[in-house]
């Protein structure tokens, strides 16, 4: 397909082309997005505004017509990175949503099988009176039989007596059929969030699991929109691989992320996760071909703040200066001072103190105390 290009409503110094590639059509030049929250975005200026904007959503108003007036643009094969026009189409958000969860499976308590047992037989000699293939099954018959004035309170008291916190419901003790078995070498540990004091225990493994309060655990996550699993706990919701690395791994210098080594987000296993700081984290992005800062505009200064050069991305600023580009990312992340004796910005930078003072020490060639990872 001819790659063909449109203007971009409300700015138009700026074209659209319907592979989803932006240029300015002022300068000729291509811009380059953002990735923000899985989609890819581009800072737009006009004579009033300068906003940020999603490829995916500036190309299907410039080429997809919308006689519905249809509020969300939808990604056909789900990649959210693929902002080819035939790759797009507009829908409603219940639509949205709908193709969303297509072919996704969600483990959860309405789909687990539990048994009621007679509550006067002794441990040793259950008696099973009845199955049922769901607690939402099992709390309809509760309320079919005149039990409880709602399903709701049925699947609540139902479930409190699976998860140990009442010995009995309607007259019967209740169990999960539970098909569920640890892995070879699995290792569970109770969840603790801070301040929250609850009778519900969750559990988290040391192979990436997480088992809820009714003793499920569960499987075949529901990603979010960024990547990342995220399960219920005391009615709020956790990013998984944070609370393993929380239950699981030390962390004495109190760094605030937890890094996926493999850059695989949805492998929570422990030998896969890492304590970091935040320049730590971008580090280990750019490292293993994840960043995407690498390919941002970023602008050239002598130690005096004089602008030299703007470069289209740091690959090519250091290919032309033969500097390396993670010192000059450690410039642009403020972990040093300078790179191969220049100052470093992104272009699109607005905090920058040009009375800053730059002190280099000519012994060694380079700031002092910045660090090195060439």
């Amino acid at each position: 397909m001819e790659e063909i290009w449109k203007p971009v409503n409300e700015f138009p110094n700026y074209h659209i082309s319907c592979y989803g590639n932006i240029k300015n059509v002022i300068t000729n030049k291509p811009l380059k997005p953002n990735l923000k929250s899985g989609y890819y975005h581009v800072s737009l200026v006009n004579e009033i505004i300068k906003k940020s904007l999603k490829i995916h959503r500036l190309v299907a108003l410039a080429f997809i017509e919308n006689p519905e007036n249809k509020s969300d643009v939808n990604h056909k094969d789900k990649n959210k990175l693929n902002n080819n026009v035939l790759n797009l189409e507009w829908m409603t958000r219940k639509e949205n949503n709908i193709h969303r969860c297509q072919g996704i499976i969600i483990s959860n308590n309405k789909n687990k099988a539990i048994y009621k047992i007679y509550n006067e037989v002794s441990k040793n000699n259950e008696q099973i009176v009845e199955s049922y293939n769901s607690i939402e099954e099992a709390a309809n018959w509760a309320f079919n039989s005149g039990f409880t004035k709602t399903v709701h309170n049925g699947r609540n008291a139902i479930g409190n007596c699976i998860c140990g916190l009442s010995n009995s419901a309607y007259g019967f003790k209740w169990k999960l059929i539970n098909n569920n078995e640890d892995l070879e070498n699995e290792i569970w540990k109770q969840v603790i969030i801070e301040n929250i004091d609850d009778d519900k225990k969750y559990f988290v493994s040391n192979l990436g699991r997480f088992k809820n309060s009714f003793g499920i655990i569960m499987d075949n996550y529901k990603v979010n929109e960024n990547g990342y699993i995220r399960v219920f706990i005391y009615n709020r919701t956790y990013a998984l691989h944070r609370l393993i690395a929380l239950t699981f791994i030390e962390n004495p210098q109190n760094k605030e992320q937890v890094n996926h080594i493999d850059g695989n987000k949805i492998n929570n296993r422990v030998d896969n996760l890492e304590w970091v700081t935040n320049s730590e984290n971008q580090l280990h992005k750019f490292q293993i071909g994840l960043g995407n800062n690498f390919t941002r505009t970023i602008k050239q200064y002598d130690l005096e703040w004089n602008f030299i050069k703007e470069f289209e991305s740091i690959a090519l600023a250091s290919k032309e200066l033969n500097i390396g580009k993670t010192n000059i990312w450690g410039v642009l992340n403020k972990i040093r001072k300078t790179a191969g004796g220049f100052i470093w910005k992104y272009s699109q930078d607005e905090n920058i103190d040009y009375s800053e003072q730059i002190t280099i020490n000519k012994n060694i060639g380079r700031s002092v105390g910045q660090n090195e990872f060439d």
